[in-house]
C-alpha cells in the first residue's frame, strides 16, 4: 500500500491549535499549509500556501547574498509607501540620485545640466515641465493646460490647441446611401421604382400615359379621356354616354365589348336574350355536366347499392328476405319470424319467450355440443366446468380481467388435496400485499379473491428444481443476493430494506473503512479543526 500522509483541514479556522510534533494542517481560510512545532505545544509554524515562507519577524530576511540582502527583486505592481536612500526618505523637491557607489536623496540645481526632466511639484508651478533647466528660468518650459499645450522658448510662445468635435460618422437614411465613419464621405439619392437619378439631376421615368418635362409631371390625354387642372375626365362624345358622379352609363341599347374580364357579378334583366354559358353543381347522389354556350347540362341520380337508376325512374333494389312493389319495401316473414306493421320479431314457441329484454330459454338448455364462433361472455359469479380433461388451446390466459385500478385481488390457481378429516388447498398466486408470487399449501380456508395469507395454517410450499434461470436477481430476503453479475474483488455489504448491495474493489492504496453511514474505499483523513 503506498504510504499515507494525513493532513488535518478547516474552511472557517484561520490558523491551528494544538498539532502534534510533525503534524500538518491547511485551512482555505488564508490557503496555508502549517507543520507543528517540534516541541509539540509551542504551536504551529506557516510552511506553504499563500504565504511561504510566511510572514517575516523580526531577526528574518530573504537572503541571496553573503551579505543578507536580497540581489534582485521582480514585482508586477510595486506600490511603496516611502523609499529610503542612506537611511532617510528624503524631504520635498529632492530627486533620487545616484554617485555609482549608493543611492541617495538629492536637491535639484536649476543653473546645472541634467539629462533628465524636472517636473514641478508645487501648485504655482503645476504642469511646468522643465527641458532645459541650465538655460533660466522662464525658457524651454513646456506648459499643458485645458485649453491645449503651450511651449515657451527664448519668451517667445508657440501655442497648440486641441481640437475636438462631436460627429463620429456619417449614416445614410431613407432614400440615401453611402456614408462612412471616417475620412470623406459621400452620400447618394438611392434611385427606385420609376426614378432615374444622375450627377446632377433626379427625375422622374416618364412611360405610358405619362409625361416628364421642364414644367412637371402630366398624364397624357388620350382617346375618351380629356386632362385639365381638375382632373382626369371621360368624354361624353356623340351622345352615347352620360358621364355624372354617380359613373358612367351607356345612352343606346346597344353596348359591344369586344374583349372583357369581369372580376364581380353581371345582373341580367327580365327581357336578357342570347346563349350563355351554364354550370352545374353535382351534389351527393346526383352527377351533372356543365354546357358549352348554347348546349344543354344534364343531371342525373347516381344508382349505388341496392338502388337502380334507369330511363323508367329510380327503384330498390329487393335481396333475398325482402320484397319491393308499388307500396314500399317490406321484410319477408319466415319460420320463427314474424312480421307486423312497425316490426321484425322472433315467434314465441313453448321453450322461448321474447318480450323487450330479450330471447329467454324457458327450461333447461341442453347442447350435445356446442361451437361458438364468437366471444362466449359469462355474467355469473361462479361457473363449475364437470369435465375429465380441459382442453384450451389459448397460450395466455386472463385472470382478475376487472382489476384495472387499485391492486387488491390475489392472482393466481389453486387445487384441493387432503384426507377424510382435513382439507387443504396448494397453490400459485401474486400476493397483492407485496407484488410477490408465492408457493403455497395448507389446511386454510378455500381461496375467493384472496389467499389467507395470516392463518396459521398457511405455508409456503417449496419447489424442487435441478437448476434455475431468472431474469431478475433473487432478492436477499427469499435467499438471493439480488445481484446478477460481479466483478473481481466485489464485496457483499447490507444495504436498507434488507437488501445486499456491491461494494467495488477500491482503487491502489485506498483503504477500506467506514465513513459512520457506509462501507468504503477512501483515504485516510486526517480530520478537521
Amino acid at each position: 500500500m503506498a504510504n499515507k500522509i494525513q493532513i488535518k483541514r478547516s474552511t472557517t479556522n484561520a490558523a491551528p491549535t494544538g498539532l502534534a510534533n510533525g503534524e500538518l494542517a491547511y485551512t482555505s481560510n488564508g490557503e496555508i499549509l502549517f507543520l507543528g512545532h517540534p516541541d509539540g505545544s509551542t504551536g504551529s509554524i506557516a510552511i506553504g500556501g499563500r504565504r511561504v515562507p510566511g510572514t517575516l519577524t523580526a531577526n528574518q530576511a530573504l537572503v541571496a547574498n553573503a551579505t543578507s540582502g536580497i540581489d534582485k527583486v521582480i514585482v508586477a505592481n510595486l506600490v511603496p509607501t516611502a523609499i529610503y536612500a542612506n537611511g532617510s526618505t528624503g524631504s520635498a523637491g529632492q530627486v533620487l540620485a545616484s554617485n555609482g557607489t549608493v543611492a541617495y536623496w538629492l536637491t535639484p540645481d536649476v543653473s546645472t545640466t541634467y539629462d533628465l526632466l524636472v517636473v514641478a511639484n508645487t501648485e504655482a508651478n503645476a504642469g511646468r515641465v522643465r527641458l532645459d533647466p541650465s538655460s533660466g528660468a522662464n525658457d524651454d518650459v513646456l506648459f499643458v493646460g485645458a485649453n491645449g499645450v503651450t511651449v515657451s522658448s527664448n519668451s517667445t510662445a508657440i501655442l497648440i490647441t486641441g481640437t475636438s468635435g462631436d460627429i463620429t460618422a456619417v449614416t445614410s437614411g431613407d432614400g440615401l446611401t453611402g456614408g462612412g465613419t471616417s475620412g470623406d464621405v459621400t452620400l447618394n439619392v438611392g434611385a427606385g421604382a420609376g426614378i432615374s437619378v444622375a450627377a446632377d439631376a433626379v427625375a422622374v421615368n416618364a412611360n405610358n400615359g405619362i409625361i416628364a418635362n421642364s414644367s412637371g409631371v402630366f398624364a397624357d390625354a388620350a382617346n375618351g379621356i380629356s386632362v385639365d387642372a381638375s382632373g382626369i375626365n371621360v368624354l361624353r362624345g356623340d351622345g352615347t354616354l352620360t358621364v355624372n358622379a354617380t359613373g358612367v352609363y351607356v345612352n343606346t341599347a346597344n353596348l359591344s365589348v369586344a374583349t372583357s374580364q369581369l372580376s364581380g357579378d353581371v345582373a341580367l334583366g327580365s327581357g336578357t336574350s342570347g346563349n350563355y354559358v351554364a354550370t352545374i353543381t353535382a351534389g351527393a347522389g346526383i352527377s351533372g355536366s356543365s354546357s358549352s354556350e348554347g348546349g344543354t347540362p344534364t343531371i342525373a341520380v347516381v344508382a349505388n347499392n341496392g338502388i337502380v337508376a334507369n330511363s323508367s325512374g329510380t327503384f330498390v333494389n329487393a335481396g333475398d328476405g325482402l320484397v319491393a312493389n308499388a307500396t314500399g319495401v317490406h321484410v319477408v316473414a319466415a319460420n320463427g319470424i314474424s312480421v307486423a306493421a312497425d316490426s321484425v320479431g322472433v315467434t314465441t314457441g313453448s321453450t322461448l319467450t321474447v318480450n323487450a329484454t330479450g330471447i329467454h330459454v324457458n327450461s333447461t338448455l341442453s347442447l350435445t355440443d356446442l361451437t361458438l364462433s364468437g366471444n362466449l361472455d359469462i355474467n355469473g359469479t361462479l361457473t363449475t366446468v364437470d369435465t375429465t380433461n380441459l382442453s384450451v388451446t389459448d397460450s395466455i390466459i386472463s385472470l382478475a380481467r376487472g382489476q384495472t385500478t387499485a391492486s387488491t385481488l390475489d392472482i393466481g390457481f389453486y387445487g384441493t388435496f387432503g384426507n377424510a378429516t382435513t382439507t387443504s388447498y396448494s397453490g400459485l398466486f401474486r400476493d397483492a400485499t407485496d407484488n410477490v408470487y408465492k408457493l403455497f399449501s395448507g389446511a386454510i380456508p378455500e381461496p375467493t379473491t384472496t389467499v389467507d395469507t395470516a392463518n396459521a395454517n398457511f405455508a409456503l410450499a417449496n419447489l424442487s428444481i435441478n437448476s434455475l434461470t431468472l431474469t431478475s436477481a433473487l432478492a436477499a430476503i427469499y435467499g438471493g443476493t439480488g445481484q446478477s453479475t460481479y466483478a473481481a474483488g466485489d464485496l457483499l455489504v447490507g444495504g436498507a430494506g434488507n437488501t445486499l448491495n456491491k461494494l467495488s474493489l477500491g482503487t491502489d492504496g485506498k483503504v477500506l473503512q467506514s465513513n459512520g453511514t457506509a462501507v468504503i474505499y477512501a483515504d485516510l483523513d486526517g480530520g478537521t479543526f
